[in-house]
């Protein structure tokens, strides 16, 4: 079995690739007031509203600018 993998600190997570549907380009996040700062705010997706998490600030560490 194949696994994504992504590595925060020195903790290691993984998917089985099996389980991942499709990865989407970049695209605008319409800001929301009044949401934790680790809510970045929300994607329309074929019609379905996504929010956007930052799992760094979400899980305490600094925030990083990609």
């Amino acid at each position: 079995m194949e696994l994504s993998t992504l590595q925060s600190r020195k903790e290691r997570y993984g998917i089985s690739i099996d389980r991942i549907k499709e990865i989407i380009a970049m695209m605008k996040v319409t800001f929301v007031p009044k949401t934790p700062p680790f809510i970045k705010g929300v994607i329309n997706l074929r019609r379905l509203i996504i929010p956007v998490v930052d799992t760094r600030l979400r899980f305490g560490l600094e925030e990083r600018n990609v």
